[in-house]
């Protein structure tokens, strides 16, 4: 491991990195819409009806913000697997005390893992208004449905690295937290993704 170690920083300055560029990013979008006039009582994004769909001042900010929280979900569900995997190994202890690296990335890790589940929830949550914009605009969702690839994606391997995990130790052992209600409603997204769409060309 300590011949790694050098490997390892450089994968969490990059990650590290791209979490700053993140929160650049989100900034970047709130000035632009602030000075744009483009937010709904000061916010860009809101909550509706029982089951808390996110409504958007207008679909830009939705795509914006989907790309986002996809990115954001890829970023932070590395974050929670390396941190795992270095408690797994006993190995944390390898990272240097004083490196500012070690410090933000032990900062970050804890809740790393509910971070990413968030950001998932939101795009899955977005779904229906960025269904109907599309329709209104008769255009293809295109920001929902990267956004929906890379969550189905990082969903399926978060379900394969639990199925390799189940006997030899539990959920709260791991670090892994259970996401099959999420999968289901990604995959079924995708599905009336695809239905609604056709529907809209041929009509």
């Amino acid at each position: 491991m300590k011949q790694k170690l050098p490997a390892l920083l450089t994968l969490l300055s990059k990650l590290l990195d791209i979490d700053q560029e993140l929160l650049d990013f989100h900034a970047d979008t709130e000035e632009e819409s602030t000075k744009n006039g483009e937010k709904v009582e000061g916010l860009l994004y809101w909550e509706e009806g029982e089951e808390h769909q996110l409504v958007f001042c207008n679909a830009r900010t939705a795509s914006l913000l989907n790309l986002y929280w996809s990115i954001q979900t890829l970023l932070y569900s590395a974050l929670t697997t390396l941190h795992t995997r270095l408690l797994q190994t006993n190995t944390l202890h390898l990272l240097p005390t004083h490196d500012p690296r070690t410090t933000r990335f032990l900062t970050l890790a804890p809740s790393a893992n509910n971070t990413w589940l968030q950001s998932v929830r939101k795009i899955l949550r977005s779904f229906e208004y960025c269904m109907k914009e599309s329709a209104c605009s008769a255009t293809p969702p295109a920001g929902i449905g990267v956004a929906l690839e890379i969550v189905i994606d990082i969903l399926q391997q978060r379900r394969a690295a639990e199925e390799m995990l189940e006997g030899r130790s539990s959920d709260a052992e791991s670090g892994e937290q259970g996401c099959e209600i999420e999968l289901e409603q990604a995959l079924a997204a995708r599905k009336e993704m695809g239905k609604k769409w056709v529907a809209i060309m041929l009509a």
